[in-house]
């Protein structure tokens, strides 16, 4: 929407204006985490791969969703391909699944960070392979710069300092 002017700015993967005009800032790196009831959790702490967590009854981000198809080319990397219990197009919908102990998910570590996450849930970091994505600020290039995107580009710098 940034392109037919609909919107002055977004905040998006940057991988996916890889062929676009647009101009992009990295905010931060996007990590992954299993977020899993105790129950269904590999250990109690420390780290999983890929091919663990694809062994779990997992609820993942339906196909059309950008994060689900960042998923999936990490478990095809990993060479395994999980079967979910199922997708929803919304992690509400996930974090409710792993809060009643039904399914385990796969959630951006930012995003678990700023849950009320309780004991009965574990958050274990990915690895083999750890993935990270750059998040930041998409705009399109105005000479001179929109005051309201100038100003909201110089909150993101000063907060990272």
């Amino acid at each position: 929407r940034l392109l037919d002017y609909s919107l002055d700015a977004g905040i998006t993967y940057g991988d996916e204006l890889e062929s676009t005009p647009l101009e992009f800032e990295a905010i931060y790196e996007e990590n992954y985490v299993v977020l899993a009831p105790v129950g269904l959790a590999p250990r109690k702490s420390g780290n999983v791969s890929w091919e663990e967590a694809a062994q779990l009854p997992l609820c993942l981000l339906s196909k059309d969703m950008h994060f689900r198809q960042i998923v999936d080319d990490v478990f095809d990397r990993a060479g395994v391909h999980p079967e979910p219990v199922m997708e929803t197009n919304a992690f509400t919908a996930a974090l409710t699944q792993v809060s009643n102990g039904s399914a385990a998910t796969i959630a951006p570590a930012k995003l678990v960070e700023s849950l009320a996450v309780d004991k009965r849930t574990i958050a274990m970091p990915l690895v083999k392979p750890v993935v990270r994505h750059p998040i930041g600020l998409a705009t399109l290039n105005h000479e001179p710069g929109l005051p309201a995107i100038v100003a909201l580009g110089e909150a993101i710098q000063s907060h990272d300092k």
